[in-house]
């Protein structure tokens, strides 16, 4: 939601005084709060209990939400798709397709229900997805060949796909990763060692004094 906020000429949100606005939030929200925890007590039932006879009836449970959810989702894009808010692409659809790659080695998975397959292949069939499954060396999920065009949507060259200018910048960012986090730790320590420090003296060293290599923040810690 922060990414898509950050980034409206992208057009991953609807704007925020829009009626769309509430829709998308509601969507969001229930694939994070509802569906995604379900998928975290199928992975991990020991969670919850070690034992085995425990964690089959655990992952039953959470299979039952599982598909449940895939059964409301897949009514609501019967009638409202090809998207999640009708004809406009959003970072909703994004997490709806994360969700339902999760599924693909279960029972039952997402692209059994007719109107999810078909929502499965509109979207990998964007540049973007394409795009993001060969920079994560993706295999399974990565193809749209069996996309079925959604009503008025047109084939799009990658230049024309908004969220490929997006993707670009977010890959970047996560190759700083490792920095941050040495960082964060470099900023602990100079935290501890400042007696009487405040919050807003670790703001001011965080934005005025990045550290540029490990030996520098070795040295300045």
């Amino acid at each position: 939601m922060t990414i898509a906020d950050r980034h409206p000429q992208v057009g991953l949100a609807p704007p925020v005084d829009s009626l769309e606005r509430a829709a998308w939030n509601q969507w969001i929200l229930h694939l994070a709060n509802t569906v995604q925890p379900a998928f975290r007590l199928w992975f991990y039932p020991s969670d919850i209990d070690a034992s085995g006879p425990m964690q089959a009836i655990i992952k039953g449970a959470a299979r039952a939400r599982i598909e449940a959810a895939w059964v409301r989702l897949d009514a609501h894009l019967s009638a409202n798709g090809p998207y999640l808010l009708g004809r406009a692409f959003s970072a909703a659809d994004l997490t709806l397709l994360m969700l339902m790659r999760w599924s693909r080695n279960m029972p039952k998975p997402a692209t059994q229900w007719n109107a999810l397959r078909d929502f499965a292949s509109c979207v990998k069939s964007r540049p973007s997805w394409k795009q993001l499954c060969e920079r994560e060396k993706l295999s399974e999920w990565a193809s749209g060949r069996d996309a079925t065009k959604a009503p008025g949507q047109t084939k799009k060259a990658p230049g024309e796909c908004p969220e490929l200018s997006l993707l670009d910048d977010l890959m970047c960012r996560r190759r700083c990763c490792n920095q941050r986090r040495a960082y964060s730790r470099w900023s602990c320590r100079i935290r501890t060692r400042s007696p009487g420090w405040k919050p807003g003296f670790s703001y001011w060293v965080t934005v005025a004094h990045w550290p540029s290599s490990s030996s520098t923040r070795k040295r300045q810690a």
